[in-house]
This record gives C-alpha cells, sequence and structure tokens, in this order.
C-alpha cells in the first residue's frame, strides 16, 4: 500500500511540474505573429487571406468555412479606428500593436494558458465597411475562439462605427 502512495505522489508531482513547464513555455512557443498585413489583390488592398487551417476566421477568406462578416462603418466623423480600437483596449487580454488611420492590429491573449491570436482591421476603400480577420499563433484548431470573438466584437461595436 505504501509503495502504491508513492507511485500516486510521484505521478501527480511529475503531472503538476508538465503542466507548469507547458504554461510556462507557451508564450515563447507562440511568439511570432500570423497577422498577414494589408496585400494588394488586383489593385485592391485587402487583409491577407487565412491559411488552410481551422484557427482563422476571415471576411476576405478563400474558404468558406473561415468566412465571417465585415464589420459595417458608418461613422461620418472619421473617427473609426479610433473608436475600434478604444472598444478593444478595453477588452480583457487586449491590446493594440499598429493602428493608422485605415489599419488596426491587436493581440488577444488568454489568461490561463497564454495563447496569443492577431486580430486585424483594414477599413474599405469607401469607408463603409471594416475587413476582418482573426486568427490564433499557434496549433490547428482554436475550438472556435476566433470566430466567437468577431461575433462578441460585432455585438460590442453595435452601431458605433
Amino acid at each position: 500500500m505504501k509503495k502504491l502512495k508513492m507511485i500516486f505522489f510521484i505521478s501527480a508531482t511529475l503531472v503538476i511540474v508538465a503542466a507548469v513547464a507547458l504554461r510556462l513555455a507557451v508564450p515563447y512557443l507562440s511568439s511570432d505573429s500570423v497577422a498577414g498585413g494589408v496585400v494588394d489583390k488586383d489593385g485592391q488592398l485587402t487583409l491577407s487571406d487565412c491559411p488552410d487551417t481551422p484557427n482563422c476566421v476571415g471576411s476576405e477568406s478563400s474558404r468558406s468555412a473561415q468566412v465571417t462578416e465585415r464589420f459595417a462603418a458608418n461613422n461620418s466623423s472619421g473617427n473609426t479606428m479610433k473608436t475600434l480600437s478604444d472598444i478593444i483596449a478595453a477588452q480583457p487580454g487586449a491590446s493594440i500593436v499598429k493602428q493608422d488611420e485605415n489599419y488596426l492590429h491587436a493581440i488577444y491573449k488568454t489568461k490561463l494558458m497564454g495563447f496569443v491570436d492577431d486580430v486585424e482591421f483594414l477599413l474599405s476603400d469607401n469607408r463603409q465597411s471594416l475587413q476582418v480577420r482573426s486568427a490564433s499563433r499557434l496549433g490547428k484548431s482554436d475550438l472556435g475562439a476566433n470566430a466567437e470573438r468577431m461575433k462578441t466584437l460585432r455585438d460590442l461595436v453595435g452601431d458605433q462605427l
């Protein structure tokens, strides 16, 4: 019985050590941005396409399973990106990486494991919509986190843009 308790104690200790090591390693494993930025596609500026993995959604994705709707933008004052930036910055784990009058790149970092996702927005040429893209830096599946993030942001933004 004593030997069984010792084996259990050692096994539990190894599991805890492995979990702590994984938690500490994740931010370093996902340090490279997967933000594709703005690309010129047939004379039109657009956000880059999602990779062929299910951990990305984008309004300009070439794969139907990854397509999400653009955000409507009707802010006549020209403060669309500032308004969006303020909304994103108020979100837990979010920070703005780059912003100009037409483009915004933010990151979202999960609290528990430190996973990082890149989120991008591009104001369309006619200033009536925002192209969107959200992609995980690590892994192949995000269990729907990026799609859910876009839905949540769309609800938060409402008609403020």
